[in-house]
């Protein structure tokens, strides 16, 4: 069951609910129609994409906040699991796409920056943000 803006809802007590795991993101009953659009990250829950989902999992250094990248014999980054990733610690595949933690592509690595890191993403307003 989804509401009026598309997004799963809990039948019994009218909560927003994640497409991933069906557990409820705003308990209670939530009108949008009072607060609009609910905040990101948790609006991309509508359109099908978990940025959280695409990260590899780091341990960070305390001092920098940066995350500990590790290497396997074959010089390839991975995180904390040996799950490869790229320059920015988003988990990849055999052909460098980006993909999630189910191994789905989200984003071709011909789409992404020549950082590594992904494109600008828009809302349907035509905003920019970043993840």
């Amino acid at each position: 069951m989804v509401n009026a803006k598309g997004y799963l809802i809990n039948e019994q007590s009218g909560a927003i609910r994640s497409r991933f795991t069906y557990e409820d993101i705003f308990p209670g009953e939530y009108h949008q129609e009072d607060l609009g659009e609910i905040p990101m990250p948790f609006r991309l829950e509508r359109y099908n994409f978990n940025p959280h989902k695409i990260l590899g999992s780091f341990d960070y250094d305390a001092k920098t906040g940066k995350p500990y990248f590790l290497k396997n014999k074959f010089g390839i980054l991975t995180d904390k699991n040996y799950k490869p990733v790229n320059k920015m610690g988003f988990l990849i595949n055999e052909e460098e796409n980006v993909i999630d933690n189910e191994g789905h592509v989200k984003f071709l690595q011909s789409m992404l920056t020549p950082k590594e890191n992904l494109p600008y993403l828009y809302t349907y307003s035509g905003e920019t943000f970043k993840i």
